[in-house]
């Protein structure tokens, strides 16, 4: 994940279990162990930033 989604979604990312992050990606170590209210924020924020189409840091294309 960049900078500023892990600031964004710091209590969510603290809240989540074993996990770790790298560049656009958030790694999950074992899907059991996850907190899914914790989870479901943070993917629910990310599809609408994708369906969106970015932002001035990153465009998405070819979403047809």
């Amino acid at each position: 994940m960049s900078e500023r989604s892990e600031s964004k979604h710091a209590a969510a990312l603290a809240a989540l279990g074993p996990h770790t992050t790298g560049v656009g990606c958030l790694y999950i170590k074992d899907l059991e162990k996850v907190d899914l209210d914790a989870l479901r924020p943070i993917l629910q924020d990310v599809l609408s930033w994708t369906e969106s189409g970015g932002d001035e840091y990153a465009q998405i294309t070819g979403l047809n």
